[in-house]
């Protein structure tokens, strides 16, 4: 996963841009109010939730 920073919301949140490097694996996992775990090696550093997705961007499973 790569996350490219947009902006600093508030109380600490952040607006990112979120691109994973599999698409294809997690295509039907990405979808609006989605919350998943950022991890750096096996420790959790973050909590995040997706709030828009850009369909057209996203490949279909298995592609």
């Amino acid at each position: 996963m790569m996350l490219d920073y947009i902006d600093e919301v508030e109380d600490g949140e952040v607006d990112v841009k979120v691109d994973f490097i599999a698409r294809h694996l997690v295509a039907d996992l990405v979808h609006p109010d989605a919350r998943f775990l950022v991890m750096e090696g096996r420790r959790p550093v973050a909590e995040a939730c997706i709030t828009k997705v850009f369909d057209e961007r996203m490949p279909a499973a298995g592609q």
